[in-house]
């Protein structure tokens, strides 16, 4: 059975850039590639001990000679400042105040709290943290910037705040910015795992898929039990075309417990790629179980089904995804070489026009290299 030309999508192979992972996998698409990595590493908060260092830290500072940047958040006077109270003191009132209404979901009010206590002491590095991750919260991510950087500037080696600004970074889109980011994370902390992981989404986004495949293993070295790492890592050596590696990267995943759709698709074009295609249209249908509305899921199990030879059967799943998107060019493309395998001259050219009113140079070369549909010649003749 020839395949040349359709087990192929026109933005790249494995379907690992033509698929739309932001519609089910909410770590890889679109902003929503920093979701996962928020909840793992951007939201940390000064902990208790931390904060009794910082009580310590208050007392031995001098007074503080620089300013804090305005804000609009609102600033609040539910402290208030007696003419003999201890400066010191009142700030980590208002530090407190600032933790309490970060906890209960108040960030505007929080931050402006904590802005009443860097104006008592700008150098109070752990709020600068906890104000940045707060602006995160809120997507005031240039500010949240902004935040941590001051913070690095009074504590260059304070981890949470080198974390949170790489972090940051990725939010604004700066990739490239954010990778050394993290390697100066990592020279003060070589065995986060957290570091690690997040460095190689960076990677990822900037399909440096060699490094990144190196970011993960790091991860995995210090924590061999996170499934989405495994997940990344799969994704990363599919796009090597390293599949054997692949397949084993989204198996150690779902022993891990993961069952997502984004893991079946490519787990299922990895067999596919492999050869293995009973097993690859078992995945590609426990992906459509998980997410039935999805155009990409039907299509890429027609085109495996046409690989088994089951070409009925392919062409039902590749109307089942046109009806959820008429628009899938390769879908459109794939169930014209199904009627072309069957010499079904009409129901051929009207699939390829249109196909090729969507996206006329891509369908033009793969007819081209594909002999499937070299009887149409004869046949228009």
């Amino acid at each position: 059975m020839a395949s040349s030309g359709w087990t192929t999508t026109p933005n790249g192979i494995l379907g690992l850039a033509g698929f739309d992972l932001s519609q089910i996998d909410p770590v890889l698409g679109g902003s929503g590639l920093l979701l996962l990595l928020l909840a793992l590493v951007v939201g940390w908060r000064v902990s208790q001990a931390q904060r009794s260092q910082a009580k310590a830290k208050l007392v031995s500072d001098p007074e503080p000679t620089t300013t804090v940047p305005d804000v609009s958040a609102p600033i609040s006077d539910a402290v208030s400042t007696p003419p003999t109270a201890d400066p010191r003191s009142v700030a980590l009132n208002y530090y407190d105040q600032g933790v309490a209404l970060e906890q209960q979901g108040n960030l505007l009010q929080a931050i402006a709290s904590w802005d009443q206590a860097l104006q008592i002491d700008p150098d109070f590095h752990q709020i600068w943290n906890n104000r940045g991750a707060a602006l995160d919260d809120l997507g005031r991510h240039l500010e949240a910037l902004r935040s941590y950087e001051r913070a690095l500037q009074i504590q260059p080696d304070f981890f949470e705040a080198q974390l949170n600004r790489a972090a940051c970074l990725q939010s604004l889109g700066r990739w490239e910015e954010a990778v050394p980011a993290y390697d100066r994370v990592l020279t003060v902390t070589p065995d986060s795992p957290e570091a690690w992981y997040a460095r190689g989404l960076a990677l990822t986004h900037l399909e440096r898929w060699g490094e990144a495949v190196s970011s993960y293993d790091k991860a995995l070295a210090f924590n061999p039990t996170q499934a989405q790492i495994w997940y990344q890592r799969g994704r990363a050596a599919g796009q090597l075309q390293q599949w054997a590696d692949a397949l084993n990267s989204f198996d150690r995943a779902h022993a891990l417990q993961m069952d997502t759709a984004a893991l079946w698709i490519n787990r299922g074009q990895v067999l596919f790629y492999l050869g293995e295609l009973m097993e690859a249209l078992n995945s590609f249908d426990r992906a459509i179980e998980l997410q039935p509305d999805q155009a990409e899921l039907w299509m890429y199990r027609g085109q495996c089904l046409v690989e088994l030879g089951w070409v009925d059967l392919a062409i039902e799943s590749q109307e089942r995804a046109l009806r959820l998107d008429p628009q899938d060019v390769v879908a459109l493309y794939s169930k014209a070489y199904c009627h072309a395998l069957q010499r079904q001259t009409e129901s051929t050219l009207a699939a390829l026009k249109q196909a090729f009113q969507i996206d006329p140079e891509w369908v033009t070369a793969q007819v081209r290299q594909e002999r499937a549909f070299d009887f149409l010649e004869a046949e228009l003749r």
